[in-house]
């Protein structure tokens, strides 16, 4: 955040934990910020390197001994200290993020009893009853269908 926020980072990739997504694109719109990304090297002649989530040295460490010393000196360092291939990126770990605030008050309270209560025996019950709505309202249950055949007509 402190590169972004010096404005390094406009007009360039990069990575840092995947939960900053939302203050990226709030705050730095000038920045194209990865989430998928463990690692980021922003093109300005590699001497800006951004990386996301704590582990992320590990990949850092990996990236530069590759750099500078090759790539067979980084597998080495690799197999040595049992660092494995995180290709996938930290986006797997992305399902662990609490939603984004709802702008309906009543969506958004229930949002956040859900984030900490998701164990309890039937929460939907318990969410219905903590919003106030009927249980037909808050399942999107439509009513009946109205009968507008024309034999049906003259009984309203």
């Amino acid at each position: 955040m402190l590169l972004a926020e010096a404005g390094l980072l406009d007009g360039a990739e990069a990575a840092s934990h995947w939960s900053m997504a939302d203050l990226f694109r709030d705050r730095y719109p000038g920045v194209r910020f990865r989430p998928e990304r463990i690692l980021c090297d922003s093109g300005r002649a590699g001497q800006l390197i951004t990386t996301g989530g704590a582990s992320s040295w590990q990949d850092l460490a990996l990236y530069l001994i590759g750099r500078f010393c090759g790539a067979e000196e980084a597998a080495r360092v690799a197999r040595l200290f049992l660092l494995g291939d995180r290709g996938y990126g930290q986006l797997p770990f992305a399902s662990m993020a609490r939603p984004r605030q709802h702008s309906d008050a009543v969506i958004s309270k229930i949002q956040a009893w859900l984030v900490d209560n998701y164990a309890t025996t039937n929460p939907v019950s318990a969410m219905v009853g903590r919003s106030g709505l009927s249980e037909a309202a808050s399942s999107g249950a439509s009513p009946p269908p109205r009968d507008t055949r024309p034999s049906n007509m003259s009984r309203r």
